[in-house]
């Protein structure tokens, strides 16, 4: 490559921001036409749990493609960065890739041809010893939304020393958002989580998820006391059914919004969401710390459902050292709304501090009252009830209740992350003894 072609590669790499919003719209080249397949934002899963995330736009009017990419480990954490230009050489009548070094100078290059939905580049180095290699790269248009990428490195006898195949799936929901995040990371994830509780497995797919979680990773590192971001992560990760890092992320979530002055609906669901992800991994200790700082948080809301779901949070664990107290009062508060979800509360509130008589009694008022539409009360206040008529020797309302429930119970899907492990907790409660 001449000096001259050299000197434009470089400055595309300085210019980038300048060219950007130009090149969205730009369309390539005769010689580059048959890459605009490629065109947009894809995503590799390797074996080993890595991801890469690779861009290409077009440029400088259609006369380059940049390359923009990373590679980030299962914690989103990056392990490599990739920034490259790719245009067509007249002078060796090939096409050309060159790669930016960490201070903006090209660090290597390659050679290749594309071809509609194919395309080959090439590179040779010497390695420490001395012998010559040679490294391709290879990707197939598989569907319009699938390619193959396949590295290959040979020696100098032509064997082929590794094979490194990688499957790519075009990125739908998050193209623009990968640079956006860059930029912007606050507003950024303010407009993807305007309610946490968008993350629906019906609704998103897990490859979508991964790529937020990713956004997500990157936006924490440049916001690290920004309570909302852990929580939004929290959720992914929940749908991804990573357990123990959602529950770690609730945990971190619970004491950068702990002075939080927010009682509202959708704060209380995602403490309420932090509490059960405490359980789901049996981690009493940090359950324990998540309690104590979810009650002193919301210990003076007048928010009648807010107070509900949190005394119902700090309540449903068996074994936790809670302030029963603190938990009680709020369970009581909620009772100035005459509705069964408040009167469960007070229930499970009596059998934790003993007063099984009053419990029964609450438990079957929730019971007596419930809404059509409310299955997984009617499951948990049952499991409540069995477990009160066991603490009485009552064996026939035992058997009453036990049945009921595990019979709402039984090929059960849940909507609500919390009511699952509300549920399964009572229920292993019951199973276990008291």
């Amino acid at each position: 490559m001449n000096i001259k072609n050299t000197i434009l590669l470089v400055t595309l790499f300085l210019t980038l921001s300048t060219h950007s919003a130009e090149s969205e719209q730009s369309v390539l080249n005769e010689q580059l036409q048959d890459h605009a397949w490629q065109m947009g934002t894809w995503m590799a899963v390797g074996d080993n749990g890595n991801t890469w995330l690779i861009t290409f736009t077009p440029a400088l009017n259609g006369n380059a493609i940049l390359l923009d990419g990373k590679q980030v480990d299962s914690q989103g954490a990056t392990l490599m960065s990739m920034h490259a230009v790719r245009s067509y050489d007249p002078n060796q009548k090939a096409l050309v890739t060159v790669f930016k070094g960490a201070n903006a100078e090209p660090s290597w290059s390659n050679m290749g041809s594309i071809k509609p939905g194919f395309s080959n580049f090439r590179r040779t180095t010497v390695n420490a010893d001395g012998q010559i290699e040679t490294h391709l790269t290879l990707d197939k248009e598989i569907n319009a939304d699938t390619y193959h990428n396949i590295g290959l490195t040979l020696d100098g006898a032509g064997k082929i020393i590794s094979r490194n195949p990688w499957e790519h799936r075009r990125v739908t929901h998050f193209m623009d958002a990968i640079h956006e995040v860059e930029v912007n990371a606050e507003a950024y994830v303010m407009n993807l989580v305007p309610n946490p509780y968008q993350f629906h497995d019906a609704q998103w797919k897990v490859s979508d998820l991964e790529i937020a979680r990713i956004l997500l990773t990157n936006a924490i590192h440049m916001n690290e006391n920004n309570a909302r971001l852990f929580s939004a992560r929290a959720r992914v990760l929940m749908h991804l059914e990573q357990w123990e890092l959602a529950a770690r992320d609730y945990l971190t979530f619970s004491e950068l919004d702990e002075k939080g002055g927010n009682d509202g609906h959708h704060a209380s669901l995602i403490w309420m969401d932090g509490a059960a992800l405490q359980a789901k991994v049996a981690d009493l200790k940090d359950y324990q710390l998540y309690c104590h700082r979810m009650l002193g948080r919301f210990g003076g809301s007048r928010n009648l459902m807010t107070v509900e779901r949190i005394a119902k949070s700090a309540l449903f664990h068996k074994t936790a050292e809670v302030d029963l107290q603190k938990a009680t009062k709020l369970a009581e508060f909620s009772l100035r709304m005459d509705w069964p979800h408040a009167k469960f509360v007070k229930a499970l509130a009596d059998y934790r501090l003993g007063q099984t008589a009053t419990a029964s009694e609450f438990v079957d008022q929730c019971l007596s009252n419930l809404p059509g539409r409310q299955p997984f009360l009617a499951i948990q206040a049952n499991l409540l009830g069995a477990l009160i008529a066991k603490a009485q020797s009552n064996e026939s309302k035992f058997k009453l209740y036990r049945d009921r429930a595990e019979s709402n119970m039984r090929g059960r899907k849940y909507s609500w992350f919390h009511n699952r492990v509300i549920c399964e907790s009572l229920l292993a409660e019951l199973k276990s003894g008291r």
